[in-house]
């Protein structure tokens, strides 16, 4: 790294409380080392010259008012004041005439801040769209498997590095009344690239991916996410290591890291993406300001119930759903109902800002619930383990048209390989598999005899016969009926256990998981939840193919002789 670079030396002089920072040509001057690092063509032309819109059609001139938010009396101050602060930043320019697109401010309310937002939407659908995936906590998860320390970073004002080419400015125009008195109209244009605009997620990420490759070749595990990026090692000393290659790389890729956000040094535990990361106790937790924010609003809905507007409905199951990866499905097996509303609003065409509704009255009980639930166990439920307990019981169910049943077999200990299909287990010597009546009392024989007792070390076979009623059902449901009552009649047996439960029917298995927007199959996963928590059992459901299920197929398409009845 050029320590007489003066962007560098900007960036120190920023730190020590001794100069602005300077983002204007950050990204032009240090366009060699884009050059050193192979990027694409599109991110060097960027890095050279600025944006350029790939416009599907050339849009006609716009002029739109600003967003209500920008202009309200209590937030006009800080507008003003950061317009002129992003002016002496070089991150827009007054001009004397009326730009070709004139489109408006808002402001966006964060819990700690608020931010400028150029609300370019009328101008987005004259734009090329591209579909692209973020890397995000996915990532991160399989690499704090083997890690014990981490840094994070932060890029400051990161779309606000990127400038736009010249011929393009006049597309990024807006207004605004910079002085109460005179009321007048004061037009600006953008120079580097506006929160707002379709493709900045898509541009950040490409102007990333150079460094994050060149990283990775170096053995470094890291993982970007928009502005947002982190590292965890092995050791201390090699997290060290990567902290100090990915400071100087930044500083050359003429990005500036904010240090307030950002942990140079490795730590033990951090928080990244609004999750803590705990190396230590080897788990992640969703931070706490986010379950106390969740539970203000889950507290309110209860205090107001029913009188709720679909807004605030579908405010709370964000919130909910972005907790999915320390929940792992629990947040929408315990949503659905609340759910239903938003779906509602759709399906009727509704406002947002209506009030709940359902002709369906028992879905109010059903969501109030739902809510409670969450009040009651979400700090309780808020950790997840990198290396899940590894299951020390496998079971397979099956549903044929005349009986349910399944077998689930506890595992010894020194077996640590994962097991799909439980044939792989028995010889099929006497095996019929035409065979589409058999007594019960056949499969228990051919278990007791042909069980391979390295593995497993007991079992427990469950199997019923459906009343005439139960027949009547849909496949899903009785799947669903075979898993839940394997479960229930085997509950001293999985007591504190990790169980893998195989299905060849891939809805049973996700609706366990992830529960079902249908009441009558909907009620099986919360049974199976409640049960389970109250049993300490850990379940994970696995779809597999009916090849794989020969055994429980068979239990299931047994009739049990002794099982009668005596009517006139």
């Amino acid at each position: 790294m050029d320590i007489n670079d003066p962007f560098v030396i900007n960036y120190v002089q920023f730190n020590l409380g001794n100069s602005p920072p300077n983002f204007e040509g950050r990204l032009q001057y240090h366009s060699g080392f884009y050059k050193s690092l192979n990027a694409p063509k599109p991110v060097q032309d960027i890095v050279e010259s600025g944006l350029k819109i790939p416009f599907l059609t050339i849009p006609p001139k716009i002029y739109l008012p600003n967003n209500k938010s920008s202009i309200i009396r209590e937030r006009r101050p800080w507008v003003r004041q950061t317009l002129k602060e992003y002016e002496s930043l070089g991150f827009i320019s007054r001009v004397s005439c009326k730009p070709y697109c004139v489109l408006p401010l808002q402001v966006a309310e964060h819990p700690d801040k608020l931010s400028l937002i150029h609300d370019e939407s009328v101008l987005n659908n004259y734009v090329e769209k591209q579909k692209f995936k973020l890397e995000g906590w996915e990532k991160v998860f399989e690499y704090s498997k083997n890690a014990f320390f981490g840094v994070k970073f932060d890029l400051k004002k990161f779309y606000y590095h990127i400038p736009i080419h010249a011929d393009f400015k006049k597309y990024f125009g807006f207004s605004y009344i910079m002085d109460e008195e005179k009321c007048e109209r004061v037009y600006f244009v953008w120079n580097v690239m506006p929160y707002g605009y379709t493709r900045a997620p898509l541009i950040a990420r490409e102007l990333m991916k150079p460094l994050i490759l060149h990283w990775r070749k170096l053995c470094i595990l890291v993982c970007v996410y928009f502005d947002d990026g982190i590292c965890v090692a092995d050791n201390f000393d090699f997290a060290k290591k990567c902290s100090l290659q990915i400071q100087c790389d930044l500083l050359r890729a003429g990005l500036f890291p904010g240090l307030q956000k950002c942990i140079w040094k490795p730590t033990v535990s951090l928080d990244w993406v609004g999750i803590n990361w705990d190396f230590e106790n080897r788990k992640l937790s969703i931070t706490s300001r986010r379950i106390e924010n969740l539970l203000f609003d889950l507290q309110d809905a209860v205090k107001n119930w029913p009188k709720l507007t679909i807004r605030s409905v579908s405010k709370i199951l964000g919130k909910l759903n972005s907790m999915h990866p320390v929940l792992e499905g629990k947040e929408q097996i315990h949503s659905r109902m609340l759910q239903t509303f938003v779906n509602i609003r759709h399906y009727e065409n509704l406002s947002w800002d209506n009030i709940i509704s359902s002709s369906y009255e028992p879905l109010f009980h059903y969501a109030k619930s739902e809510i409670l639930f969450w009040i009651e166990n979400l700090t309780v439920l808020n950790f997840r383990f990198f290396e899940p307990k590894l299951s020390d019981t496998l079971g397979w169910v099956d549903a044929s048209k005349n009986a349910i049943g399944g077998i689930v077999l506890k595992s010894n200990e020194e077996i640590k390989k994962r097991l799909y299909c439980i044939d792989d287990l028995l010889t099929h010597t006497e095996h019929n598999s035409s065979a589409r009546i058999m007594h019960v009392d056949y499969v228990r024989s051919v278990v007791d005899t042909k069980l391979n007792a390295t593995i497993f070390s007991s079992y427990k076979l469950f199997h019923r016969n459906l009343s005439n009623s139960e027949i009547e059902t849909d496949s899903n449901e009785r799947e669903l009926k075979a898993g839940l009552e394997t479960v229930f009649a085997c509950q001293g047996f999985l007591k504190n256990s990790s169980l893998t439960l195989h299905f060849d029917n891939c809805n049973a298995a996700s609706i366990f998981k992830t529960g079902s927007s249908k009441p009558r199959l909907q009620k099986y996963a919360l049974m199976m939840s409640e049960f389970c928590s109250k049993n300490a059992i850990v379940l994970n459901t696995v779809a597999i193919p009916r090849s794989a299920n020969k055994l429980a197929d068979q239990i299931s398409k047994c009739i049990d002789l002794h099982d009668y009845s005596v009517s006139d």
